[in-house]
């Protein structure tokens, strides 16, 4: 049986491997061609929204989904899953990331991860919590693209979930 330092080390050669042979970039495009980064939310070049998809581990352009705040990814006709933003999306947080539209949870997997946020009546603590999140959902990506279970302590698994107490003193 292996242990979690082989599985990690094997799943990054995996996804080196696969990258490496792809001949895929550290950034994806947008239907722009214009490059697009993991904290955007719309493209620079042409407007077009963007959201995260952590089913997916994809930043991808969006289009507007069957019902009003609904998106589907963009350029994929045959779209079966219909997506929506996650709430913290107008906070400061701006977090990019989707929900499934089906899904009762109004947060991502990211954002249902947070215990404590700072006092965000304080001008410094919005801009410190937009920076620390956008840092946290780089970590959760990164987690769960190499496979490892990532639930929250809050909602989901009390026992042994992940949560985060984001304080300031």
């Amino acid at each position: 049986m292996l242990n979690i330092f082989e599985s990690v080390t094997r799943r990054l050669v995996e996804v080196w491997k696969s990258d490496e042979l792809s001949g895929s970039r550290s950034a994806s495009s947008c239907r722009c061609g214009r490059p697009i980064y993991f904290q955007n939310s719309v493209c620079l070049g042409c407007q077009t929204p963007l959201g995260y998809a952590p089913a997916l581990q994809q930043l991808r352009a969006l289009a507007e989904g069957p019902t009003a705040g609904t998106w589907i990814i963009d350029g994929e006709s045959d779209q079966k899953i219909v997506w929506k933003r996650c709430k913290n999306f107008d906070s400061p947080a701006g977090c990019n990331w989707l929900v499934q539209a089906e899904e009762k949870q109004t947060l991502c997997r990211s954002c249902r991860l947070d215990h404590t946020i700072p006092n965000l009546d304080d001008p410094e603590n919005r801009l410190w919590w937009r920076k620390i999140e956008n840092a946290k959902r780089r970590l959760i990506a990164q987690l769960l693209n190499l496979g490892l279970p990532v639930e929250s302590k809050v909602s989901e698994d009390p026992e042994h979930g992940v949560m985060f107490d984001f304080l300031r003193a």
